[in-house]
């Protein structure tokens, strides 16, 4: 009876895990697509994969050392080791670099014929990277404000500063994630896109002025390449 019991709750658990990775790949815009050129990972090459216990912060740290992120997985699965399915996800789509983490959801219990069964529950959440090599300027990306973003900072215009690249001419003056420009060069940033736009046309200065919202406060940062 006991092997009957262990065969039957072995073919639950193959049953709940036969989706692969995959199936949940939510990828984002092809860099390629969007002008980068990246670093794919090789034939032989293997990709190096991170538990991470900071997801928010490791992702953001890979973006600031000049990574870009191709997508992410998102499901809730059993309690399993995922380094060879993530590695194998890897070489599909030519990630680097994989970080992946999860957190406990539930308890789920059943039962047949043999007995009662109990399956722990993971909420599972991986990001691939490619490392591009294109020249990063002045070293910023911009999102646009959000409705929470306009209610907490009390302004409708600016541009949300979203990744500070490291070793750029905004790293080294010191501008942080979170930031937002108002100004370049005495010219009102509506949005990301103006804060794109205008940064490309002032691009072949050697020394530009923002100026800055923080903590509540306007300061003046000079940007020199």
């Amino acid at each position: 009876m006991q092997t009957k019991t262990f065969l039957i709750f072995t073919s639950f658990i193959f049953i709940i895990s036969c989706s692969t990775i995959s199936d949940f790949y939510e990828p984002l815009s092809p860099p390629e697509e969007r002008g980068y050129h990246v670093i794919r990972l090789g034939k032989n090459e293997k990709p190096k994969i991170y538990y991470s216990n900071n997801f928010d912060y490791d992702i953001d740290e890979l973006l600031s050392e000049h990574f870009f992120c191709l997508g992410f997985v998102n499901y809730n699965g059993v309690d399993e080791d995922i380094t060879f399915d993530i590695s194998q996800h890897c070489k599909e789509i030519g990630a680097t670099i994989a970080i992946y983490t999860r957190g406990y959801t539930d308890t789920r219990y059943g039962t047949t014929d043999y007995g009662v069964y109990s399956i722990k529950r993971y909420d599972y959440h991986i990001a691939y990277f490619v490392r591009f090599t294109d020249d990063v300027g002045f070293g910023l990306e911009f999102l646009n404000l959000n409705s929470e973003d306009r209610q907490l900072y009390k302004r409708n215009t600016g541009a949300l500063v979203y990744i500070v690249y490291k070793n750029s001419p905004a790293y080294f003056a010191n501008i942080v994630k979170n930031d937002i420009i108002v100004k370049i060069d005495n010219k009102e940033i509506a949005n990301a896109n103006d804060a794109i736009n205008i940064l490309y046309l002032v691009s072949e200065k050697k020394k530009i002025e923002l100026e800055v919202l923080r903590d509540g406060d306007i300061k003046i940062i000079t940007l020199e390449q």
